[in-house]
């Protein structure tokens, strides 16, 4: 993903990772509860312990996609939607009030997030 300008990379926080944490532990449960076509990937940000599973900005963007039932990308199976957004996505959509990490339409032209 290109960076906007103004704006910085994503690193892991102990914030990030704490969240994190969390986001990864709902997945496992949905998991148990929903089949997916494919596994998650080892840098998934739905992994516990992966380097985006650590990054505040990436977590929240996966969570906010998961309860507004917008399309988290897989950032290894290019084009294909994210194993752990698959599990996660919310069968009772709803808007969060919080923005995407990069603005309201630089991280999803196509009403798609890639990461």
């Amino acid at each position: 993903m290109k960076i906007p300008p103004g704006k910085k990379r994503n690193r892991p926080t102990d914030l990030g990772r704490e969240a994190g944490r969390n986001l990864a532990r709902f997945c496992d449960e949905a998991e148990q509860r929903k089949m997916s076509l494919h596994p998650r990937c080892t840098t998934c940000a739905f992994r516990a312990g992966s380097i985006p599973n650590g990054c505040e900005s990436t977590v929240m963007d996966a969570l906010k996609c998961s309860m507004e039932d917008t399309p988290f990308m897989c950032h290894e199976r290019k084009g294909q939607p994210c194993a752990g957004w698959v599990m996660m996505r919310s069968d009772k959509p709803f808007k969060v009030s919080w923005s995407w990490s990069y603005g309201s339409d630089a991280a999803h032209d196509d009403g798609k997030v890639t990461k």
